[in-house]
């Protein structure tokens, strides 16, 4: 479909959005996928990594981030450090606290990799009013919402434990 205006019913829209958010799941995934493999590393480890690239945290905030158990968190962290993609820090103010942080390295191959990614898909933003870009940041918000949910209610439902 691309960016050419099309005029289609709503219902026919609804229609075309679902497969085409459904097809945008795909490829991010199959994104993600060759990404594991050029890092040599797993899904967890890499959604780690991505909770880290909003800043600094502790483990017990990234247990939540990545829905993973306190042990499988401790063991990805350490092979995420050997690897030298993170490094623990102990936090000045509270000793007991221990602050992961990304490091050059992995920040390096975040330039490489998701980046340039990112820098287009700014370019593709820029294309929109400010009202387009805020019914899609909305959308965007309600729909994570909901995959969070989700996620909780299956969760529970299913007896699923992290």
């Amino acid at each position: 479909m691309g960016s050419k205006k099309i005029e289609l019913s709503k219902q026919e829209l609804l229609s075309e959005m679902e497969s085409t958010s459904r097809e945008h799941i795909r490829s991010v995934i199959a994104l993600d996928d060759i990404i594991i493999k050029i890092l040599h590393i797993n899904r967890t480890e890499l959604r780690i990594l991505d909770a880290l690239l909003d800043g600094p945290s502790i483990a017990s905030t990234l247990v939540n981030t990545a829905g993973v158990t306190p042990s499988t968190m401790t063991s990805a962290l350490d092979r995420l450090e050997l690897r030298d993609f993170i490094v623990r820090k102990r936090d000045l103010n509270d000793r007991r606290k221990v602050i992961i942080e990304l490091t050059p390295r992995i920040m390096q191959l975040n330039e490489q990799t998701y980046n340039p990614i990112a820098n287009e898909e700014m370019k593709l933003l820029n294309n929109f009013t400010e009202s387009d870009l805020d019914v899609i940041y909305r959308y965007l918000c309600m729909d994570r919402d909901l995959y969070k949910r989700y996620r909780s209610q299956f969760k529970k439902e299913f007896k699923i434990r992290d």
